[in-house]
């Protein structure tokens, strides 16, 4: 129950172990709500290639039970049944902060921090899931339960505590995931489909098979580069991160596209694909 990445280890732990797993999911493609609908095709696409059926459009209603102790099955938004010996709950991450209620500390979802990552009270500090900064980045969210927001805010932290004054950037958005063995990659901003502006192009290739997958945002008029998602292919980080720091353009990005190659060696290099069918559609 769940569309979302601790969804997907979840359901990989079991079908290892030789169980048959559903996932169910309000959207109507695997993590919509965050990648647009090509991505999330071939990313769902690459799920039920290995034998996990997603459900998608429903919700569930209640839990079933024979006996009151143990789960039996669950009912769906639809009235329809599915049986059932095990159900995981995976919606999302929610910091446990209910321990804070008679602490004094300014809460909102997490626990609100300055710059500097000071709650209400100066001598406390929060990072990490937790932390819920009171001034973000309008294209970010306040609160990002990701393990390398997490270790950027220890190292402004640390900086912070040990040679003064040091504010927290939440820079260029970045994380990682796999989907069962599809590594996933993204640098930027690349919106999904619901949220996306007219102003915002995206240029998306995959290969035959839909194993290997990249999608492009820009800005239509001044062709800025956004952002990247990769999937089944690795890029430098320090490659995205140069080109978003200057505000490069698309044109750049796919010139030097083969400089964030970062694929194990003797492995395929989709660059010039890639570049070609770019050019192809942007002639």
């Amino acid at each position: 129950m769940g569309g979302g990445l601790i969804g997907v280890e979840l359901a990989e732990m079991l079908h290892s172990r030789k169980i048959d797993v559903k996932i169910l999911i309000r959207e109507p493609l695997f993590w919509s709500s965050v990648l647009p609908d090509t991505d999330a095709l071939l990313v769902q696409n690459h799920l039920e290639s290995r034998g996990v059926e997603v459900i998608s459009n429903t919700e569930i209603k209640g839990f079933l039970t024979h006996d009151e102790t143990r789960v039996s099955g669950v009912e769906l938004s639809d009235n329809s049944r599915l049986e059932a010996q095990f159900v995981g709950v995976s919606i999302g991450v929610e910091p446990n902060i209910s321990f804070l209620t008679e602490s004094g500390l300014e809460t909102n979802q997490g626990i609100l921090v300055n710059k500097h990552l000071q709650t209400s009270d100066e001598s406390i500090f929060a990072i990490g899931d937790c932390a819920e900064l009171r001034q973000s980045d309008p294209k970010r969210r306040a609160l990002e339960a990701v393990w390398y927001v997490a270790r950027k805010m220890a190292d402004a932290l640390s900086e912070h505590l040990i040679n003064g004054s040091f504010a927290y950037d939440q820079g260029h958005w970045f994380n990682s995931a796999k989907f069962f063995d599809l590594e996933y990659q993204t640098y930027g901003q690349v919106s999904n489909s619901s949220k996306r502006k007219n102003s915002e192009q995206h240029f998306h290739w995959h290969n035959p098979r839909m194993t290997k997958g990249l999608t492009l945002a820009y800005e239509v008029h001044s062709r800025l580069f956004l952002g990247v998602n990769a999937f089944g292919i690795r890029l430098k980080q320090s490659a995205f991160e140069h080109w978003l720091d200057q505000s490069a353009s698309i044109d750049t990005v796919i010139k030097e596209l083969e400089t964030a190659h970062f694929d194990t060696e003797f492995s395929k290099n989709y660059t010039k694909e890639l570049r070609y069918a770019f050019l192809s559609n942007n002639s």
